[in-house]
């Protein structure tokens, strides 16, 4: 496929834009793209309908009933069982210290770890600068503060105290650069208790792919120094880790964003895996007991498909919690797009290169004043007080309801 051609990128069934996500083309070289939800509805039909497909590591064609998903990779059964066989694969830790090329403690002493025999298989996605275990889809952790000792050699105050082992250096630089944090309160009682939680999901291309990030920063006790700290845990996700759910829902799962760091400096182990399971469609209850109807979620919802690059703004009171609806409102997306969609609980700018199609700003702050002067195209809802009733339409019909919305049926030339 070129560089250029956009349109083999999309899914040839749903035609969902594959660029970012997993996708495989027929062997027969027709340029025809198919998305992982469409491959997996392709296994349904008699193998006579279905196109031959390749196998990620051998190359061969096989029939795709012959093929199974393992990390992303679509692998025969030979290679799978040569995968299994293998063991974890770890690939050194890339980090530098000081412009050094020594590696964080905890990182692969090649003396130690050898190369792998020549017969043992490597999967592709074992060639990046990750550690990789085939039997565990753990995802990636990195944890963010002020402490007088970080990881890095040298490094104090804010600085990054804990994450995974093997994580790469230009993703750990792009996590860091996510944890800002700017207090609505600095002084008074229980500042750490008033000051919002901020949530976050980013779509983070680094290494040539594009990741998934769920964040949860949050206003911290004094540090070592006396002074006002902050906590940011990051959580990275591959998209064959990505819950049907959405990030909306898996960040609300039990546990999936309590941090594991216990004070000191620590690799972790990759031990972290993503929730199983999907946030179906539901009467949207909580947006009828902040709005006043139900509906409004899918004024939210419907702007999103409807041009998932124009952002929507939510303005909140600092104490108002928004992730239930959020997560009430990307329910009702399909869930082939619902990734695709990014958010923060507590706005304040854009990071460089990234886009937020859901932001929430607090009444009263810098972010609110700039997002009452946008153009009147943009979608804003203020919910320090009740919206009433919404225009009636099918998406508020179908919030109201509990049902799923509709998406925009794309062209092939779009």
């Amino acid at each position: 496929m070129g560089p250029g051609n956009l349109v083999n990128l999309r899914c040839c069934l749903c035609g969902i834009d594959t660029s970012s996500l997993p996708h495989w083309s027929a062997a027969n070289g027709n340029g025809r793209v198919y998305c992982q939800t469409c491959l997996a509805a392709l296994r349904l039909r008699p193998s006579i309908n279905v196109p031959l497909f390749k196998c990620d590591a051998c190359g061969c064609s096989w029939r795709l009933q012959s093929l199974n998903h393992v990390r992303s990779q679509l692998l025969c059964r030979q290679c799978e069982k040569n995968l299994a066989t293998a063991g974890p694969i770890t690939i050194e830790d890339p980090m530098p210290q000081d412009g050094a090329s020594a590696a964080l403690p905890g990182a692969v002493d090649s003396a130690r770890h050898p190369p792998a025999p020549p017969s043992a298989f490597v999967p592709l996605s074992a060639r990046r600068p990750v550690s990789v275990d085939p039997g565990n889809p753990a995802v990636a952790e990195l944890v963010y503060t002020s402490a007088a000792r970080g990881l890095r050699a040298g490094s104090s105050g804010f600085c990054t105290v804990a994450m995974t082992r093997g994580m790469p250096a230009e993703l750990v630089e792009r996590l860091e650069s996510l944890s800002a944090y700017e207090p609505v309160f600095s002084t008074g009682k229980n500042i750490n208790i008033q000051n919002p939680v901020v949530f976050a999901h980013w779509r983070l291309p680094t290494g040539g792919r594009t990741r998934s990030v769920l964040t949860r920063i949050a206003f911290g006790e004094l540090d070592y120094s006396k002074r006002p700290s902050k906590l940011a845990y990051h959580v990275v996700l591959d998209p064959s880790q990505q819950p049907i759910g959405g990030p909306a829902w898996t960040i609300l799962q039990p546990n999936m964003m309590a941090h594991p760091w216990k004070g000191e400096p620590t690799l972790l182990p990759a031990t972290k895996s993503a929730p199983v399971g999907d946030g179906a469609p539901r009467p949207c209850t909580a947006w009828e007991a902040a709005t006043g109807d139900a509906g409004w979620a899918g004024i939210l919802g419907e702007s999103f498909l409807a041009d998932p690059s124009k952002a929507a703004y939510l303005i909140c009171d600092p104490t108002f919690d928004v992730m239930p609806l959020f997560a009430e409102a990307s329910a009702l997306l399909p869930p082939r797009v619902r990734w695709q969609l990014t958010f923060m609980t507590c706005f304040t700018s854009l990071p460089a290169g990234l886009e937020c199609s859901w932001r929430c700003v607090l009444a009263g702050t810098p972010a609110a004043e700039r997002a009452s002067r946008l153009a009147s195209g943009t979608l804003i809802l203020d919910l320090t007080q009740k919206l009433g009733a919404a225009p009636d339409r099918p998406a508020i019909q179908r919030a109201r309801a509990g049902e799923m919305l509709k998406a925009p049926v794309l062209s092939a030339r779009e």
